[in-house]
């Protein structure tokens, strides 16, 4: 089961409405299903909560690297990103690897400390525990998305 926690379903509400009824999925089959997570590391955090097994895919530093920006640190605050003039015929793999790692970290990171919330209505069954999220550091390829699963 795959389903996009980007644009409409990036809010709040919608998002957790959405893991909601993954959750009664799973609970009308009467079996574990594996959901694939695209976009909003949010909500994959959410779905680890539900699920011992997903995979969640997200794009953000590929598209930020597209777009010339770059994560930048700051002592005692989340890192943002910011855009850094580059001469138009420059590859970009450095940045999209420095972009990937210190994101990757970020993620790894907020989902660890349990920084994402949770608010799941209550017509749900009690979640198992939450696996660990771990990332693959090393893509095969530049053009490939950074994937974290459990």
């Amino acid at each position: 089961m795959c389903m996009e926690f980007r644009t409409g379903n990036r809010r709040a509400e919608v998002r957790d409405r959405k893991v909601a009824a993954l959750n009664n999925l799973r609970e009308r089959l009467g079996r574990e299903i594996h959901p694939i997570i695209v976009g909003n590391i949010e909500a994959a955090s959410l779905v680890g909560q539900y699920f011992l097994f997903y995979t969640a895919v997200d794009s953000t530093p590929v598209i930020k690297t597209i777009k010339r920006q770059r994560m930048v640190s700051r002592a005692g605050h989340i890192p943002v990103w910011r855009t850094q003039p580059v001469a138009s015929n420059t590859c970009m793999a450095s940045a999209f690897e420095e972009n990937y790692r210190n994101h990757s970290a970020g993620v790894e990171h907020r989902l660890a400390g349990g920084v994402i919330r949770r608010n799941i209505p209550e017509s749900t069954s009690a979640a198992p525990p939450a696996a660990k999220i771990s990332a693959d550091a090393s893509p095969s390829s530049e053009n490939e998305m950074p994937l974290f699963h459990s």
